[in-house]
C-alpha cells in the first residue's frame, strides 16, 4: 500500500495539503511543518498537487509492512472521510454564526443571570421529603 511523505526540511507550514486530505492523515500548524500519519494514508495523493514546495512524495510499501486487510483498512479510511465531512460541517456552522457584540454578550449574561436566579428559588422553595 502506497502512502506519501512529507521532506519535511523542505514543508513551509501552507497547509494546502491539509485542506485536501480526505482522512486527515496529515497534521501540522499553519507556518509550521507538516507531518503524515502513515497509518491513516490511504495513498490518495490528493495532496501532491497542491504542495508548492514539491515537498510530498510516495512512498512504495516497504518489504517488513503487514500484510493489509483491504476491507477493514476500506471501513477505518470510509469512517474518517464521514468525520472530517461531519467537522467541516461543524466549523462552517461556527463561521456562519453571527460576531457576538457587546449588546449580545450583556444580553447573555443577563440571561444567565436570570436562570440562575430562578434556578436557586426553586431550590430555596423545595421542601425535601425524606
Amino acid at each position: 500500500m502506497f502512502t506519501v511523505q512529507i521532506q519535511e526540511e523542505n514543508c513551509v507550514g501552507c497547509t494546502k495539503c491539509i485542506a485536501v486530505c480526505p482522512v486527515d492523515a496529515i497534521v501540522g500548524a499553519s507556518g509550521m511543518m507538516h507531518s503524515v500519519l502513515t497509518d491513516e494514508c490511504i495513498g490518495c495523493r490528493l495532496c501532491i498537487d497542491p504542495c508548492p514546495m514539491d515537498c510530498i512524495e510516495i512512498v512504495p510499501p516497504t518489504q517488513e509492512s503487514a500484510p493489509v486487510d483491504k476491507q477493514a483498512r476500506a471501513t477505518k479510511a470510509k469512517k474518517r472521510v464521514q468525520e472530517r465531512l461531519a467537522r467541516l460541517s461543524r466549523e462552517k456552522q461556527l463561521l456562519l454564526l453571527p460576531p457576538i457584540t457587546k449588546e449580545t454578550q450583556t444580553q447573555m449574561h443577563l440571561d444567565i443571570q436570570a436562570a440562575l436566579a430562578r434556578a436557586n428559588q426553586k431550590q430555596a422553595t423545595t421542601v425535601y421529603k425524606g
